[in-house]
């Protein structure tokens, strides 16, 4: 009797060990595929130590935003304020909403992101389902906010995943059309206008993020959407 319980216990503790070892080697397998926002924790503070500027407009997104830096002057009539930090990811602004959006009070939020997800190696799929979580979020903590979704951005460094990036837009765009809170901003005409492929001097020379005439063709697409959404929420 001694015999058969020290056998199933070793039988047991074979079996939690191996279960162990398994969901370890799962976490790890998984973990390149997922967002680690405290990496972004000292950018993220340096926010939180700004005063908030209430019930304007505020960008959120990775570096395409990030390195915007004349976004004040490119839009002088227009309260807006910028929250994005590169590299960011869907997660990691889901992570950091209430730091990044929430305490500003927007009344207009301008949303740049997952083209880092899809690079990551996650899939179109994958990717939807976690913006979907991020517009869940945003709408639950700023209901009464107006939101402007940008097109995943195409770059001459990741022309192989133009693809994908045509895609998520496609359900970007789908999904916009049902809500009527949401804008989407669609800069696919402009980045593909050479013959289905970006065009050199809309990019800086990592090739990855937009040259100042990127920037300028981005102001056309998504300065009439602004103003149009600013004038409906300016007043409430």
């Amino acid at each position: 009797m001694k015999l058969r319980c020290m056998k199933l216990k070793l039988l047991l503790g074979l079996l939690a060990g191996a279960l162990a070892f398994a969901s370890v080697r799962a976490a790890e397998e998984a973990a390149p595929r997922q967002a680690k926002p405290e990496r972004y924790a000292k950018a993220i503070e340096a926010f939180a130590a700004q005063a908030p500027a209430r019930h304007g407009i505020v960008f959120i997104g990775s570096s395409a935003t990030t390195r915007w830096k004349s976004l004040a002057d490119d839009f002088p009539d227009l309260p807006v304020v910028n929250r994005a930090f590169g590299g960011s990811r869907i997660n990691d602004l889901i992570f950091y909403f209430d730091t990044i959006a929430r305490r500003h009070e927007p009344k207009l939020l301008v949303i740049d992101i997952g083209g880092n997800d899809l690079n990551a190696g996650l899939s179109v799929d994958e990717t939807f389902a976690e913006y979907l979580r991020l517009l869940e979020v945003v709408h639950t903590k700023l209901p009464q906010a107006r939101v402007v979704i940008n097109s995943l951005g195409i770059s001459l460094k990741r022309v192989a995943q133009i693809p994908q990036i045509l895609e998520m837009n496609a359900r970007l765009a789908r999904w916009v059309q049902q809500h009527d809170w949401a804008r989407y901003v669609d800069r696919t005409p402009y980045q593909l206008r050479a013959k289905g492929q970006p065009v050199r001097e809309d990019y800086v020379d990592d090739l990855l993020h937009p040259s100042r005439a990127g920037y300028v063709d981005w102001m056309k697409v998504l300065g009439p959407v602004l103003r149009e959404e600013w004038a409906k929420v300016r007043g409430v």
